[in-house]
């Protein structure tokens, strides 16, 4: 089953009021990637902007910030473009009064609050969750996992109820929604929670809480349960022994072996594989394609490359200000496609200042 609590409380108490449960931040401040491209506020790129064709949001918050009416601003289309994950909101103390989100970046007509929601936030936040394949993948092993063990999904907003107005929707709720088949529909007729219903649901809260910290048992699982070491579940299937950059046959390779991925070695236009099997040597990875244990295909440029250098861009050209060519060594000692390595797992040197094995010792002490 999949609850939903603030990110605030203290990490032991929820792990006594979910004894067992795999507990998950999929807030912007996660320290896990692959739970923060959940985040509204993580820039996914290209999200149409309800009712505004040819224009759209880099995140999901940034469509619903930028659409904001207040009495002293309008619709704010720099905000559509800022892919910093900071400085989205925009507030009363700054802008006045707000009025309204404009349906549509041109539209002339103002939403209420919940008219907004429902027309313009849970089908942007709805649109991630079915067309962003990386996102998708990260739902579906939540929702597997979710049948054999409890998880909590970590939110600064507890709202999970979309029909009350009354506190910010939670995103983490959005996601229980869209796992357990109850995301609503825009063209639905729903209407906001009256006094009575929120009185009602407050009560249900509490009670429901009282009940299940009563509960007892073991303390919770690590989160990082939640998607199974590499090491096991990747496989390198050469496709070539030939490297057609290098123009150069590797006669200890057999294409049709699997092999087992140690280090990615990327470079700003190339990229090299080291495996277990022989070690010292490395492989263009274009010689090799890339599998799960479950025979599910990995497309090394898109679920690999890209997520690691997504997030390493700003350390890799400020603080070790490479401007020249360069090469990340990455070890594979986490899973590439969901937890990119932390930065003390990976070496970062400079291309043609090291031979091969000067480089390989270089990367001991990882």
């Amino acid at each position: 089953m999949i609850y939903v609590e603030n990110k605030k409380r203290k990490l032991e108490n929820i792990q006594k009021e979910y004894p067992g449960a795999i507990i998950l931040d999929i807030t912007s401040a996660s320290e896990s990637n692959y739970a923060k491209w959940l985040s509204p506020f993580y820039p996914h790129y290209n999200i149409p902007i309800p009712f505004t064709e040819n224009l759209t949001a880099t995140c999901v918050e940034a469509v619903w910030q930028g659409l904001k009416v207040f009495k002293n601003q309008d619709v704010d289309f720099d905000t559509f473009r800022n892919d910093t994950m900071k400085n989205l909101k925009r507030t009363v103390r700054r802008f006045g009064q707000p009025l309204g989100h404009r349906k549509g970046a041109y539209g002339k007509e103002l939403l209420n609050y919940f008219d907004a929601r429902m027309q313009i936030y849970l089908p942007t936040y709805k649109w991630v969750l079915d067309n962003v394949e990386k996102v998708h993948h990260v739902i579906e092993r939540i929702a597997a996992k979710s049948k054999e063990q409890d998880i909590v999904l970590l939110d600064y907003n507890t709202n999970t109820d979309f029909r009350d107005i009354s506190k910010p929707i939670s995103h983490a709720g959005l996601v229980k929604l869209y796992i357990e088949g109850k995301y609503p529909s825009k063209d639905d007729a729903f209407l906001p929670m009256t006094q009575e219903e929120l009185k009602i649901k407050s009560k249900n809260k509490r009670d429901e809480k009282a009940k299940r910290r009563k509960v007892t048992g073991k303390m919770a699982a690590s989160n990082d349960t939640l998607f199974p070491s590499p090491q096991t579940s990747i496989k390198a299937i050469c496709v070539k022994d030939v490297d057609p950059w290098r123009e150069s046959r590797f006669e200890e390779l057999h294409v049709g072996d699997a092999y087992t991925p140690e280090y990615l070695v990327i470079g700003r236009s190339w990229s090299y594989l080291c495996i277990k099997e022989q070690p010292g040597k490395e492989y263009n990875s274009v010689m090799f394609s890339y599998q799960e244990d479950g025979g599910r295909s990995i497309d090394f440029s898109k679920d690999i490359v890209r997520p690691i250098m997504e997030r390493y861009r700003d350390y890799l050209y400020n603080e070790m200000n490479l401007t020249g060519t360069w090469e990340v060594y990455v070890k594979m000692c986490d899973n590439p496609i969901n937890t990119v390595p932390e930065k003390n797992k990976y070496k970062v040197v400079r291309y043609g200042s090291f031979d091969l094995e000067s480089k390989r010792t270089a990367l001991q002490d990882i």
